[in-house]
């Protein structure tokens, strides 16, 4: 039920303006920007390592595919990295918050 989806993001302004999109109609209860990642991977053959931001995305499993059009089509990259995973709410007034907050 409860997911965090979580994706690359190579400019400050695109994380904030996709968080925007995303609290704004409430398909999330929270969204955090962590910044100062370096990530290193391969691209076009070639081993690379660049600045990032992390987007956090503490959502629900139905807005899954509206946030993954969101991020696809704000992000600079050609290939952007969008994962998820589930997770459990373990404080009841959180939950009850992430739920007030959060579209049904």
């Amino acid at each position: 039920m409860f997911k965090i989806v979580e994706a690359s993001i190579d400019n400050h302004n695109i994380a904030l303006k996709i968080t925007d999109a995303i609290i704004q109609n409430k398909l999330a209860a929270c969204v955090q920007i962590i910044g100062n990642v370096n990530s290193t991977f391969i691209w076009e053959n070639v081993v690379t390592t660049e600045k990032e931001f992390i987007i956090k995305i503490k959502t629900k499993d139905e807005h899954i595919s509206e946030i993954k059009s969101i991020i696809i089509e704000t992000t600079n990259y050609e290939l952007p990295e969008i994962i998820s995973y589930s997770f459990n709410i373990e404080n009841r007034e959180y939950e009850k918050w992430f739920n007030e907050n959060t579209n049904p």
